[in-house]
């Protein structure tokens, strides 16, 4: 309960009846769930979810909580159209991604998920109103904002962003590389 009351009292700030919410690593949907009650009848969630199994549970529990104009992508998002391995451990399925070096350290099992490019995936000329978009995808965060450079500077989402440092040495991406691509992309904060 808790963590939904932080995830909403965080949200309110950005989204608005109209709006379209994007929730790359989807996970469980919480962050989908919330912000469907904020865009409201005529706003979009977007929940992009990998997992299988999380994404049949991402589309029960939108059902279930009567959220309107949702779509589920059960992709990865990356920089290229491609099919890769996606290492998803037993312990938690909200650290599966990629990079073995990070999510296949214990026990894991791995499957064969499709990579997309989000600026090819998606509709996003025609998302409803501002967009909001929260990214934790586990260290391919930086992969994944090549992958939106289009709609990211055409629509200046607010963006969300998880950020693992110690996941760099693994990615070889470093924190000023993102810095500047998200200063070429528009953001200064």
């Amino acid at each position: 309960v808790n963590e939904l009351l932080n995830i909403r009292n965080q949200l309110i700030n950005y989204l608005s009846e109209g709006d379209t919410s994007i929730d790359v690593g989807a996970n469980h949907g919480s962050y989908s769930i919330i912000a469907s009650k904020l865009v409201g009848r005529n706003g979009l969630i977007i929940a992009v979810e990998p997992q299988p199994r999380l994404a049949k549970l991402l589309e029960t529990s939108l059902s279930l909580n009567k959220c309107y104009h949702y779509e589920i992508h059960q992709i990865a998002c990356g920089n290229r159209n491609d099919s890769v391995e996606f290492y998803i451990p037993n312990f938690n399925s909200g650290e599966a991604g990629i990079f073995p070096g990070f999510s296949a350290i214990k026990n894991y099992h791995k499957i064969k998920v499709n990579m997309k490019r989000f600026d090819e995936a998606f509709d996003w000329r025609n998302f409803p109103g501002k967009v909001f978009m929260k990214v934790d995808i586990e260290g391919s965060e930086y992969e994944f904002f090549r992958g939106a450079k289009e709609m990211i500077s055409a629509r200046k989402p607010v963006i969300m962003l998880a950020v693992h440092p110690f996941i760099s040495e693994i990615t070889n991406v470093t924190g000023s590389a993102f810095r500047m691509l998200l200063s070429e992309l528009g953001y200064q904060h």
